[in-house]
């Protein structure tokens, strides 16, 4: 057999089995996200809160205090009430409005820079500081400053 054929082959393999490991796992976040959606949204209509900003990929940065130090990516939404970010590997971060202290913008969080992008930052009295990628830094600034002086 020619050695290019051989190689193609090897790496056709070598594709099929990263297919058969990251479809299903793929799958499974996406079924968990769409079953936390809905809970979530049924959650938020019975409690009779209302959603500031709706749910978007974001990412979760770690705190400095209880909520949590490992970092990931999920889904954020803002109502009324409550910040909530979930994780695609499963963990819930909840902040209450009311435990809101100040909400700030950092270009490094918790000693860690990336590429430029800048941190969302909630501060809670806990004491704990919150970060968070989002894709509209200044609408979920000012969203997260309107529902806290209310």
């Amino acid at each position: 057999m020619n050695v290019v054929v051989v190689v193609l082959l090897i790496l056709f393999g070598l594709v099929l089995i990263q297919a058969a490991v990251w479809i299903p796992i793929i799958r499974s976040w996406r079924r968990k996200q769409t079953q936390f959606d809905t809970a979530f949204a049924a959650e938020v209509l019975a409690s009779g809160e209302q959603t500031a900003i709706a749910p978007e990929s974001a990412v979760y940065r770690g705190s400095t205090g209880t909520y949590g130090a490992v970092k990931g990516n999920g889904t954020i939404v803002l109502t009324d009430h409550r910040l909530v970010f979930r994780k695609k590997s499963g963990g819930v971060v909840d902040i209450p409005v009311a435990k809101i202290a100040g909400v700030t913008e950092s270009r490094s969080f918790l000693r860690s820079r990336v590429g430029g992008m800048t941190h969302l930052v909630v501060t809670t009295p806990d004491p704990a500081e919150v970060g968070f990628f989002v894709t509209d830094l200044p609408a979920w600034h000012s969203a997260l400053d309107r529902v806290r002086s209310h």
